[in-house]
């Protein structure tokens, strides 16, 4: 008596933020593979755009200006803003507010998670500050798992602030990730 086995190919699960689905594949069934045969499966998971896996670096920028970018289309503006007064950077994806909406409206001033494509685009960061709003705003890294008030506690004091690397976003068990990008206002 035999018992058929299906190995397990590839993993679709939905992104910390829900903003994305993660499509993870085994190492011998490569995210190229999955471009190659995409008629086969894009009628199923619809999709905007689709990266591969890159390892990204997050940085926390404080004393980010808030007036001009609390609107709907604010993160898209701050996004164009950085990268087009800071050339070297390039964002892998839009910046997060820290704070939440009520508080930021009542604030000049807040701080911004924001994702680059690799660590020497952190590193100058890091080193030269972010232009934004004819602002230059502080960067520092991004402490994983942490309270968002270790975070800002640390434009006060500076404490705490470079207690851990920017992490990149990375696979882990040798498998590949590919990572599709859904608009904003798709449910599942």
């Amino acid at each position: 008596y035999k018992i058929g086995l299906i190995l397990l190919k590839a993993m679709v699960t939905k992104s910390a933020s829900n903003l994305s689905l993660v499509i993870t594949t085994m190492e011998d069934f490569s995210a190229s593979y999955l471009v190659e045969k995409k008629s086969i499966w894009e009628s199923y998971i619809p999709f905007s755009n689709h990266m591969y896996d890159k390892e990204w670096a997050r940085l926390v920028v404080h004393l980010v200006p808030t007036s001009p970018f609390n609107h709907p289309e604010g993160l898209e503006m701050l996004r164009d803003e950085i990268e087009t007064f800071n050339p070297y950077m390039k964002l892998m994806r839009l910046p997060q507010w820290l704070a939440d909406e009520p508080t930021r409206h009542q604030k000049a001033h807040s701080s911004i998670v924001i994702h680059l494509e690799n660590e020497a685009m952190a590193t100058r960061a890091l080193k030269g500050g972010v232009r934004i709003a004819g602002v230059a705003c502080r960067a520092a890294t991004y402490c994983d798992g942490a309270d968002t008030r270790d975070h800002v506690s640390g434009v006060v004091g500076g404490e705490g602030m470079d207690r851990q690397n920017t992490r990149p976003m990375t696979p882990s068990w040798g498998l590949i990730s590919w990572l599709l990008l859904f608009p904003p206002n798709l449910v599942f």
